[in-house]
C-alpha cells in the first residue's frame, strides 16, 4: 500500500503522530518518533503532505508537532556502516540535525545481520561501530538539536567482536 498511496499513508502518519502528541500534552510522558532518513526534503523520496492545513515533507511536519512540548525526539534510521562520503550517515542525516532545535534528533544505527551490507555494523569490530559513533558525536555534537546515538538490536550489538 505504501508505495502506491505515498502521500496517502505519510498524511495518515503525521495526523497520527499529531494526535498522539496532543493526548500526551498534559502528561510527563517524552514521545519519541522512529523514522526512516528519507523523510525530509534533502534526500525528497517522499512527497510532501498537507496536515492541519500545512503542506510540507514529513519530516519538518513532525519537528512542528514535537517541538510543542520539551524532551520529545525524532530518531533517524541513518543505517550506514560509515560516517563521511556520499550516502554516509552525514551525507543522510545533517539536514535534520541542522534543523532540530527543540526536538532532538538521534541518529540510530543497526547492528542485526540485513542487506546490504553497508547499512549495519553486523560482523564488524565493536572499535568500528564505536569510532563511527565517535564521528557522529563530533560532528553533530554542535548542533543544538543532536540528541545522542542509538543502537538497534542488542543482541547482535552485544556479540560484536
Amino acid at each position: 500500500m505504501y508505495e502506491k498511496n505515498k502521500a496517502v499513508v505519510l498524511t495518515e502518519f503525521v495526523d497520527f503522530i499529531d494526535l498522539s502528541a496532543q493526548k500526551l500534552a498534559l502528561t510527563d510522558m517524552r514521545f519519541a518518533v522512529v523514522i526512516p532518513h528519507f523523510y525530509d526534503s534533502a534526500v525528497a523520496w517522499t512527497p510532501k503532505v498537507t496536515s492541519a492545513g500545512i503542506t510540507d515533507h514529513t519530516y519538518n511536519h513532525l519537528l512542528r508537532i514535537l517541538d510543542k512540548k520539551e524532551g520529545n525526539a525524532i530518531i533517524i534510521m541513518a543505517y550506514r556502516d560509515y560516517f563521511s562520503g556520499k550516502n554516509g550517515i552525514e551525507d543522510i542525516s545533517k539536514s535534520e540535525v541542522v534543523l532540530a532545535g527543540k526536538t532532538k534528533v538521534i541518529i540510530a544505527q543497526e547492528t542485526g545481520n540485513y542487506e546490504p551490507n553497508y547499512i549495519t555494523h553486523y560482523g564488524q569490530s565493536r572499535a568500528n561501530l564505536d569510532a563511527v559513533i565517535g564521528q557522529i558525536n563530533a560532528n553533530f555534537g554542535v548542533y543544538e538539536g543532536f540528541g545522542g546515538v542509538a543502537v538497534h538490536h542488542l543482541e547482535t550489538f552485544l556479540a560484536l567482536p
